[in-house]
């Protein structure tokens, strides 16, 4: 989801560049469309960084809890977890 955020925010701030925004850059860019360039860079820096602690906790989750049951009564998994 935040990658998808901060692809929207990247897109839309391009387009804010085009925009007669005041104020301005010295270089003409409209200062809004600056910091949101920015921002929407670092969250998807942030994403990109946090994606393989996220791989590692869902692994040791999984390991800990065991395979994902349906719920229903006649699963063996369930059986198991009301011992």
């Amino acid at each position: 989801m935040l990658a998808l955020f901060a692809c929207e925010l990247f897109f839309g701030s391009c387009i804010l560049s085009s925009a007669n925004i005041e104020p301005k850059m010295p270089g003409g860019q409209p200062l809004i469309a600056a910091v949101a360039m920015l921002f929407s860079v670092a969250l998807g820096i942030f994403t990109i960084r946090r994606m393989p602690k996220n791989k590692i906790l869902n692994k040791t989750r999984k390991a800990a809890f065991g395979p994902p049951c349906c719920g229903l009564s006649t699963c063996s998994s369930s059986k198991l977890l009301r011992l």
